[in-house]
């Protein structure tokens, strides 16, 4: 996380072509990037290939604007965006835990499946697409907690929770 907003402020700095603390930011990326790929073993291995081609290539925008800082470069043609599977998996486990639980989660689903497989399956004749749809659909504002729909989410009524 520390590596990501050093990062993020670089490329700001970057952006406003204030390219010394650009490098400053971009330098203190790399160093919470060596850190995150020592601490990435052994629980997710997969993301370390991930984290040291992009440290490599902040470490290539830091070369840049040193030998050339007056450079034309965009940053986004250096520094790619990187899916790292950690974020990924805790953000899946957020979602579970802020519908109520995987029970509940898979429960909202099938309502939704069962309804879009209804609704689409009787207007269009694509029930599968229903299904699917529906189930996508439901769970997704399971797991939102703007209200979107009263009744979802944390709300706890009678020791239940989840779309009631």
């Amino acid at each position: 996380m520390a590596a990501s907003m050093a990062e993020n402020e670089g490329i700001d700095l970057d952006r406003k072509g204030q390219r010394p603390a650009a490098i400053a930011k971009y330098e203190e990326s790399v160093r919470e990037f060596a850190a995150a790929i020592a601490a990435a073993s052994p629980n997710h291995d997969e993301d370390r290939p991930r984290l040291i081609e992009h440290k490599q290539q902040v470490e290539a925008r830091i070369a840049t604007l040193k030998s050339s800082p007056t450079t034309t470069i965009p940053v986004e043609d250096q520094i790619k965006s990187v899916q790292l599977a950690m974020a990924g998996a805790a953000s899946a486990n957020a979602a579970v835990s802020s519908a109520g639980g995987m029970k509940t989660m898979a429960a909202v689903a099938a309502i939704g499946a069962v309804g879009g497989a209804f609704v689409l399956g009787g207007a269009l004749g694509l029930p599968i697409m229903g299904a699917v749809g529906g189930a996508s659909g439901a769970a997704y504002v399971a797991t939102r907690q703007d209200g979107v729909w009263p009744g979802c989410a944390t709300s706890r009524r009678g020791g239940t929770h989840g779309c009631v």
